[in-house]
């Protein structure tokens, strides 16, 4: 079974090659012009990224952090620039988190 990803490259490619308007190519193929639209781009911003030899963006958390993994023990580990680590429980409180993580940007 073909993946979102996967449904929607084939019917990008499909209607890039078929020179039709989204409109037309969405109407004669039962999907949404629009879905079609932002497949496109979101394929290409992908593929524009791998070229430059950057990750996926599932693969990689972008900002001041180098890695972040979630461990069996039921947490995530984040490892700041400088070294330092930050451990976090798997039910973390998502606004106290964010103001831990600003206060130490701001420090960094």
């Amino acid at each position: 079974m073909a993946t979102r990803r996967e449904h929607w490259r084939v019917h990008v490619t499909r209607w890039t090659k078929s020179g039709l308007k989204a409109e037309e190519y969405g109407t004669k193929h039962g999907v949404n012009p629009r879905t079609l639209v932002y497949w496109k781009w979101r394929l290409g911003k992908e593929e524009a990224k791998a070229e430059r030899g950057h990750a996926p963006k599932r693969a990689r958390v972008r900002s001041q952090f180098i890695e972040v993994r979630a461990s069996v023990q039921e947490r995530f580990e984040l490892e700041l620039q400088g070294g330092r680590r930050l451990i976090v429980p798997a039910t973390f409180d998502a606004e106290a988190l964010s103001r831990l993580i600003g206060t130490l940007e701001r420090r960094a």
